[in-house]
């Protein structure tokens, strides 16, 4: 009788989590939730087998074999395939609460698109309070991430748009903060920062920028009036269903391209199985030893 109760209290108590649970688990979830399209799921990358460190939120620039690469680079490929239709140049990333993972996705796109296309791509990070971009490069970087004035340096460069005030890896060019800006409102509302893009425009085929989530603060709002198409980024298992209805309200979902799902756990989905034996056909020979990294050129 003891066993049967416990199984019983413990049954009832993981089906009132679940009921409780506001959050989205799935691509399943997320689609039942919303009629906008799911671009891709993103397996949760935090802690990888590769490195415990910060590289572990670029697998495609650390672990070009992995499956949260390869799920990169098919997200990298239904952007293009969607702006290019639209005649689109600039992307916007962002999200509704913060820490759901829009500046690594980002950042991931920007080089996959960078390592396959014969354009150049421009990341800015625009996140002008809180900038991350920087600091989600720097160990990969090996100083090539220009001025630590990013964005803001290039608005108030009179040189224009000199090579020295981008950073570059590879392919990619870079305007990466390192210093949160007193007074973003002013900076992201201001006309030079509109006549800059303008100018990039005629410089880069694509430009992608991080910016702020959306209900915090008012910054995202402005960026996106200057962005042609804008990506939502939702964290499985993080972002509540409330928080991204009360996010999607409070936005002009004309520009919305779509969402991308990030952190999924992989083991738990029903299409596991298949990834798995991704990792166990294709990787096993090519895959780097512990603590790798692959070399940008």
């Amino acid at each position: 009788m003891g066993v049967l109760l416990g199984l019983f209290v413990g049954f009832g108590l993981v089906l009132v989590r679940h009921q409780l649970d506001s959050t989205f688990s799935d691509v399943d979830d997320l689609r039942r939730f919303s009629n906008l399209s799911t671009l891709a799921s993103i397996p949760d990358i935090r802690g990888g087998w590769f490195d415990r460190g910060r590289t572990a939120q670029l697998p495609t620039m650390t672990d070009g074999v992995s499956v949260a690469s390869e799920q990169y680079r098919i997200l990298t490929l239904r952007i293009r395939i969607m702006i290019d239709r639209e005649c689109a140049q600039i992307l916007l990333f962002t999200s509704s609460a913060g820490a759901e993972g829009k500046t690594t996705t980002a950042v991931n796109t920007a080089f996959a698109l960078s390592q396959i296309q014969q354009d150049k791509v421009l990341l800015i990070d625009a996140d002008l309070r809180k900038p991350g971009v920087r600091g989600c490069l720097t160990q990969v970087a090996n100083g090539r991430l220009g001025p630590p004035e990013g964005l803001l340096g290039l608005v108030n460069s009179p040189g224009g748009l000199a090579p020295e005030c981008f950073g570059r890896i590879g392919k990619l060019y870079i305007l990466a903060s390192a210093d949160g800006s007193a007074d973003s409102l002013r900076d992201v509302s201001s006309e030079s920062l509109r006549k800059t893009l303008a100018k990039l425009r005629k410089q880069f085929k694509y430009i992608f920028i991080d910016s702020p989530p959306l209900l915090p603060m008012v910054d995202a709002h402005l960026l996106a009036d200057l962005a042609d198409r804008v990506v939502l980024v939702v964290r499985a298992n993080r972002t509540r269903r409330e928080t991204l209805a009360r996010a999607l309200q409070s936005f002009d979902m004309s520009k919305v391209l779509g969402f991308v799902l990030n952190g999924v756990d992989y083991s738990r989905a029903r299409y596991g199985p298949v990834y798995d034996n991704y990792v166990k056909a294709y990787t096993t020979s090519t895959k780097p030893k512990r603590g790798a990294k692959f070399q940008i050129r």
